[in-house]
């Protein structure tokens, strides 16, 4: 199952959290350190008391370290095989 869009049965599965955790220990080695400690601060700040989208997170770390994430998100979180090489 891709972690981006498990529906509603599947939220809380697995895979939300394994590869959504590996995601993350990922876009820091893509963005680096620097950007990556900036991301969740901005984006709690951005989005406190609101709703945010996994898009706006997307678009936030895309936005921050200045790369175009695109693909690295759509092989990360869409795709239902995980990564091979990261």
């Amino acid at each position: 199952m891709a972690p981006g869009d498990p529906g509603f049965h599947q939220m809380f599965g697995v895979s939300v959290y394994n590869r959504g955790g590996m995601t993350l220990v990922a876009l820091r080695e893509k963005i680096g350190q620097a950007s990556f400690t900036r991301l969740p601060r901005t984006w709690v700040r951005r989005h406190q008391y609101g709703n945010a989208t996994t898009e706006d997170f997307m678009r936030l770390a895309g936005e921050i370290s200045g790369r175009g994430l695109g693909p690295f998100f759509r092989t990360w979180l869409y795709d239902r095989a995980e990564p091979r090489n990261w």
